[in-house]
């Protein structure tokens, strides 16, 4: 059996919010680039309707994932601009008609248009409800399949897509049942037992329609045209039944009868408020499940109902009893088709027959708290959520941190679609899609453009300091030795450095591990077990001239520098009561250490710099009292980051432009010593040819930067076009 079954993608729309549950009155907000090509964040009706998306997916649980991330993304970005999103379908408060915010479409005129004629035919209160389209389409292959268990099936898809519509529009009922959740609205009289979204009196529809066909596709698109011809919608894209065909084209009735059919939309879906992203996993599995029952069921449907009235007035014993036997068949279709969907369907019997309804829930909500209280408080909810997940990236159920996460929610923010194909930490592999092209990165720096041994080359840092010095840059001096010296060899090579401050570390190193800094001479005990220490991570080490200064990293792509951070050494400060090792502890469950995995490492180089400074990790700092834990400053062993790219001279950035053009390398970390910054006095430390830049995307203290627009945009993933109108 074919494993791909069916693609399933979700449209989920929601106001921008204040703090206090008023419509906003901002314009879209930029972080979300060209809202007219982007493929996850846009607007529906008005500047401040975002409509958050999902390209089509292989399965309901990378659908959700999607929509998991998309949310946590766009939940971020309005937070740093005190903003929120409204989780419930029935709009917040809304100012007058003369205050509100049309849409900003750019060059698009086509849509400020349509936005325009909408708002005269239907005013602007009904397009400010907000809903939840799911999209599902078979794959074509999969249905043959079927067709051959099952020969009573139509024999194309097209006709299988419309039968699943009638049995669809005999049952829609069902859904408003299960999932309606607009029973309340704010300061109107009316309310409805489930959905008011979905009522005869104030629900989302037309004014008038003639009978739309779901015979075939012919007799469709004949019945679309009718109502077109009289006046009834302008285009294909104005027609607000309970579900829909689409083609490729939004408005063109031509394209939608020339061409095959895209998906299927289902359109009665209220946003459920009690899930952040408004559509749980478990209403996604049952409506993809509900449709492959409509397709493998006969038609012959006794009992159908009003599902306008159900949405108004709620069900009665004989319809409960129907959605359980529905369940029932869905829970067979389920295991038929090995589509994973029981413990979903079981988890809404269970709900459904208690009476826990969304809407039930929400009705009590409101009467106990308040319209805007209820629903401001859930905004609030979820806006922290999605601060406290900003490192995260959610794909197959587990997270990713660092630099792969950074660039993921960069190509959201951008509409670029992706695929992780490996997860693993130090080498990911993720492939990016957008304007017809598809792009591959490793790791979240290596591409296409990359030669394949410029890594190693920046990795072993004898062989990078010598290229450095061909190109003419400074580094330190220093000399490299091999563990196949004698014990008695190595001793001696220490009186050539009892009187220098030194560094030693292991040829091939990164992330800070096997390096101990002696800012003054160590003695020989020291300079001895600094060695042995760098030898267990290398057989060949460095031993090199400590030069005094600040630790600046540089990041550069595609030539240029697009970054700059300070790296300040792992130091913890003093409150008067902890110890050093407690006040170490206690900075590693800060959000930033712990999320970014820079916790601070109590290990040798430490201990031996704490020595040095006449401390122990007993003593207990005064309080204010700033303690310095070791001498190298790279995060990974606790170090933080501190954003300074506008206040760095240009001449050093050109100077670490020059030493990644030195190794061909288009995403490049330079790192250089600098101890007065307007002089003209610098040293190159390393190199890193797959550096590590969430502490570049987001620094300790400083703003966020966006390394992954960069990447993208190198890439040719991201053009001019996907960034921002002007206003």
């Amino acid at each position: 059996m074919i494993s791909l079954k069916y693609k399933v993608g979700i449209e989920r729309e929601g106001l921008r919010t204040n703090k206090n549950g008023h419509l906003s009155d901002l314009p879209h907000p930029r972080e979300f680039g060209n809202r007219n090509t982007n493929a996850f964040v846009t607007t529906d009706f008005g500047a401040a309707q975002l409509e958050l998306r999902t390209t089509p997916c292989a399965t309901t649980k990378e659908c959700y994932e999607k929509l998991l991330n998309v949310t946590n993304v766009v939940l971020e970005e309005l937070r740093k601009d005190g903003e929120y999103l409204w989780p419930y379908s029935m709009p917040c408060i809304l100012p007058n008609i003369e205050d509100f915010n049309f849409g900003e479409y750019g060059d698009n005129k086509k849509e400020q248009e349509y936005e325009k004629y909408l708002y005269k035919k239907y005013g602007y209160e009904m397009y400010c409800m907000s809903g939840v389209h799911l999209n599902f389409s078979i794959n074509e292959k999969y249905y043959k399949e079927l067709k051959k268990i099952n020969s009573d099936l139509p024999d194309t898809l097209e006709d299988a897509y419309f039968k699943i519509i009638r049995n669809y529009l005999k049952k829609v009922w069902m859904l408003i049942a299960l999932f309606g959740a607009t029973p309340k609205q704010y300061k109107k009289d009316f309310e409805s037992k489930i959905s008011i979204r979905n009522s005869n009196q104030q629900g989302f529809k037309n004014i008038h329609l003639d009978e739309v066909n779901y015979d075939n596709k012919v007799k469709h698109i004949e019945s679309l045209r009718k109502n077109i011809k009289n006046g009834n919608i302008i285009s294909i894209s104005e027609l607000y039944t309970p579900i829909r065909i689409k083609g490729k084209w939004k408005y063109d009735v031509d394209d939608l009868a020339n061409n095959p059919i895209s998906h299927i939309e289902v359109r009665v879906l209220d946003l459920n408020p009690f899930d952040k992203t408004t559509v749980p996993l478990e209403e996604m599995d049952f409506i993809v499940g509900f449709l492959f029952n409509c397709l493998l069921s006969d038609e012959n449907i006794k009992e159908t109902f009003d599902y306008r009235e159900v949405a108004e007035n709620g069900i009665n014993d004989l319809q409960k009893s129907l959605i359980l036997k529905e369940i029932k068949e869905i829970m067979k279709v389920s295991k038929l088709l090995d589509l994973g969907f029981e413990k979903s369907l079981k988890r809404i019997r269970k709900v459904f027959k208690a009476g826990n309804t969304p809407a039930e829930e929400i009705a009590r909500l409101i009467d106990e708290k308040g319209y805007v209280k209820t629903f401001m408080d859930l905004a609030k909810q979820y806006n922290e959520e999605a601060h406290e997940a900003k490192y995260a990236f959610i794909n197959n159920g587990k997270k990713i941190y660092d630099s792969p996460s950074a660039l993921l929610r960069d190509a959201i923010l951008r509409g670029v679609d992706y695929r992780v194909l490996d997860d693993r930490k130090y080498n990911s592999i993720i492939e990016f899609m957008k304007h017809d092209k598809k792009e591959f990165v490793v790791g979240a720096t290596q591409t296409r453009k990359d030669n394949y041994i410029v890594h190693y080359l920046t990795n072993d840092k004898f062989q990078s300091k010598e290229i450095l010095q061909k190109n003419k840059l400074k580094v330190p001096k220093g000399i490299m030795i091999s563990n196949k010296l004698s014990e008695e060899q190595i001793e001696d090579l220490y009186d050539n450095y009892r009187n220098k401050a030194i560094v030693i570390k292991p040829r091939t190193t990164n992330s800070g591990i096997g390096i101990t800094v002696f800012p003054t001479p160590p003695t020989k005990s020291q300079f001895l077990k600094a060695v042995y220490y760098a030898f267990q991570f290398d057989n060949d080490i460095l031993i090199e001239h400590y030069v005094k200064g600040e630790e600046y990293r540089f990041l550069v792509v595609n030539g240029k520098c697009i970054s700059v951070v300070i790296r300040r050494s792992a130091q913890v400060i003093g409150n008067g009561r902890d110890s050093i090792e407690k006040l170490i502890e206690k900075k590693n469950q800060e959000e930033w250490h712990s999320m970014l995995e820079t916790k601070i490492k109590i290990d040798s180089p430490l201990r031996t710099y704490l020595t040095k400074t006449g401390r122990t990790l007993e003593d207990v700092p005064k309080k204010g009292e700033i303690v310095k834990l070791r001498k190298n400053s790279n995060c990974s062993t606790g170090g933080e980051s501190i954003s300074l790219k506008d206040t760095i001279p240009d001449k050093f950035k050109k100077i670490a432009e020059k030493a990644a053009k030195a190794f061909e390398s288009y995403v490049c970390g330079v790192d250089i010593i600098i101890d007065d910054i307007t002089k003209d006095d610098y040293y190159i430390l390393e190199t890193n040819a797959d550096p590590g830049y969430d502490i570049n995307q987001w620094p300790y203290e400083g703003p966020d930067a966006h390394i992954g627009f960069e990447i993208l945009k190198m890439l040719g993933l991201i053009t001019e076009e996907d960034e921002m109108y002007e206003e």
